[in-house]
């Protein structure tokens, strides 16, 4: 292989990377369009964490949490890409903060230990997903509990148990995609 021919390899190799990464941003900015709001909670069930698990199935971990944060930073900057046509300072710090910075980890998690794993089943990344659906949950209710002066058991009635089963059915799908797209 000449040097010539690796540049050219290695520039092909990060334009494609590059590509996914910004797919994965816009599929996530679109995704908090499509959302089903609950009248008793202010989070609303958006395919954001769809998008998460696709990211983390298809993605690197270090891609994974580039798209996430390029997401959340189009979204700081004033693009109106969070639930509720939502952006800006403010809006990170409101109920859904800890779930957009979930998403963070939990791209970033779920993306290394598939890979760890190395995973080729639907149920092993379904399982990875379903742990980065915990971490989500988790950094949600937190949130919800310092930020609007929930106690545990409100934080979770309201941010948590709600979304357990969407959120699972978005990760069976994710991993059953991640796994197809792989095999072709």
């Amino acid at each position: 292989m000449t040097i010539l021919t690796a540049a050219l390899s290695k520039e092909r190799t990060l334009l494609t990377g590059a590509l996914k990464i910004g797919a994965m941003t816009t599929l996530l900015c679109f995704s908090s369009f499509v959302k089903v709001p609950l009248f008793f909670t202010p989070v609303p069930v958006t395919m954001q964490t769809f998008v998460v698990f696709l990211a983390a199935g298809i993605l690197g971990p270090a891609q994974a949490f580039v798209s996430v944060a390029a997401y959340i930073a189009i979204g700081v900057w004033g693009a109106p890409f969070f639930a509720n046509a939502g952006w800006g300072v403010p809006y990170l710090l409101g109920p859904t903060g800890g779930y957009l910075l979930g998403f963070l980890a939990a791209a970033w998690m779920t993306s290394k230990l598939r890979g760890a794993l190395a995973l080729k089943t639907a149920a092993g990344s379904f399982a990875c997903m379903a742990l980065g659906m915990v971490v989500i949950h988790v950094c949600g209710v937190l949130w919800l509990m310092a930020g609007l002066r929930m106690t545990a058991l409100q934080a979770l009635s309201l941010g948590s148990l709600p979304f357990i089963l969407p959120d699972l059915m978005k990760a069976w799908a994710a991993s059953w995609i991640c796994v197809r797209a792989r095999k072709n």
